[in-house]
C-alpha cells in the first residue's frame, strides 16, 4: 500500500511498483488504518510529511497491531535529517527512502524488505523460540534494516555493522538455550557487541564506559541469564534516545560485603518518581526487558532491584546478587 496524501507522487510510485507487485493506494493516514481493516498488505510505504495524521503517527498506530515482520513500513521523506530518520525508526518503521529517488532504488528498497521479512518469518517459524527470550526481534531487525539503508549510502560502514550483528548473533547461538546462568566474561562480550551495532547507528552521540572489578573477573563467576544487556538496551534506547546532543551509558560491577553490585547508568531524560514506582510495582515500564529483567531479579533469593532517577539527569538501576547466586 502507498500513503501519500499528493495524486502525484501515487502515480509516480505506482508506476515503479506495478510491473512486480499489485498495488494498492490510500490518500491519508486514516484511510489508510481503514484498509487495513479489511485487507492484508505485505508492505506500507508511507510519505513523512501529511495532513493530519502523519507518516510517523501511522507507523505508531500499525504498531499496535502489526510487528515490524507482520507487515514492513518504509517511510518516504523530502528531507534526510537524522533526527527524523531515528524518530521513523524508533516509531516503527523499517526502512526510509530520500526524495528525488529512482525506480530502481524503490525497487530494489522494497524488493530487499521483503525478501528479509520472509527470511526472518521462517527463521521465526524455526524451532528457535528461546531467541525471543534472549534478543529483541526489533533490534535484529533494525539493525538489518540499517544495514540495507547503509549499503546505498557507506558500503564500508554497512559491511562492519553487518558483521557486528554476525558477532552477536553468534554470541546467542552458542548459548545452551536451557542454562539458566552464563560466565560474566560471556555476558560483557554480548553486550560490548551490542553496544557498537548501536553507536554506528547513534554516532558520536553514544558514549560507553564500563568497569569491572577484576577480582570479580579472575573468580570466572557465572550470572543468571538476561540480567544485565537489557538494562543497558533500556538506557540506551528509553534514556538516550530522546537526550539532546551526547549522551553516555556506564556499567560498573563490584564487590561488596555479601553482595556482587551491579550498575547501569545513564545520563539521559530519566523518569518521575511516579513513572519509576509504577516500573518497580509492575504496573508500567520502558520496554520489556526491564519488565523481564524485574521479574528475573525477583525469583532470585535475596537478590535486590532499585532505580534511581531524576527527569533531565538520568536514570541508575542496581542489582545486588548474593554471592551464593554465583
Amino acid at each position: 500500500m502507498i500513503v501519500d496524501d499528493e495524486p502525484t507522487n501515487i502515480r509516480v510510485l505506482s508506476l515503479m511498483l506495478e510491473g512486480e507487485y499489485q498495488v494498492s493506494a490510500a490518500y491519508s493516514g486514516e484511510k489508510a488504518l481503514e484498509s487495513l481493516k479489511n485487507e492484508k498488505f505485505h508492505l506500507l510505504l508511507t510519505d513523512l510529511m501529511m495532513p493530519g495524521m502523519s507518516g510517523i503517527e501511522l507507523t505508531q498506530q500499525i504498531r499496535q497491531n502489526y510487528s515490524l515482520i507482520e507487515l514492513p513500513i518504509i517511510i518516504a521523506t523530502a528531507r534526510n535529517r537524522e533526527r527524523e530518520i531515528e524518530l521513523a525508526y524508533q516509531n516503527g518503521a523499517n526502512d526510509y527512502i530520500t526524495k528525488p529517488f529512482t525506480a530502481e532504488e524503490v525497487q530494489w528498497r522494497v524488493r530487499s524488505l521483503l525478501k528479509l521479512t520472509d527470511t526472518m518469518e521462517k527463521a521465526f517459524e524455526s524451532e528457535m523460540a528461546y531467541l525471543q527470550a534472549q534478543i529483541k526481534p526489533h533490534f535484529i531487525y533494525n539493525a538489518l534494516s540499517n544495514i540495507i539503508a547503509l549499503c546505498h549510502e557507506d558500503g564500508e560502514k554497512a559491511s562492519e555493522m553487518l558483521s557486528l550483528l554476525s558477532r552477536y548473533l553468534r554470541h546467542i547461538f552458542q548459548r545452551d538455550q536451557n542454562q539458566q546462568t552464563l560466565q560474566l566474561q560471556q555476558e560483557l562480550d554480548l553486550i560490548k557487541t551490542y553496544v557498537e551495532i548501536e553507536q554506528l547507528r547513534f554516532g558520536k552521540h553514544l558514549h560507553y564506559e564500563t568497569y569491572v572489578d577484576p577480582e570479580i573477573l579472575k573468580k570466572g563467576i557465572k550470572i543468571p541469564t538476561l540480567l544485565i544487556q537489557p538494562l543497558v538496551e533500556n538506557a540506551i534506547r528509553h534514556g538516550l534516545f530522546n537526550k539532546e546532543g551526547e549522551g553516555t551509558v556506564s556499567l560498573r560491577i563490584t564487590e561488596g560485603e555479601g553482595f556482587i553490585h551491579i550498575i547501569v547508568e545513564d545520563n539521559g531524560v530519566g523518569m518521575s518518581e511516579d513513572e519509576v514506582g509504577r516500573i518497580l510495582n509492575g504496573k508500567g515500564g520502558k520496554g520489556v526487558g526491564l519488565k523481564n529483567v524485574l521479574m528475573r531479579v525477583a525469583s532470585l533469593p535475596k537478590a535486590a532491584f532499585l532505580i534511581d532517577s531524576e527527569l533531565e539527569k538520568g536514570t541508575r538501576c542496581s542489582i545486588f546478587l548474593p554471592k551464593e547466586l554465583v
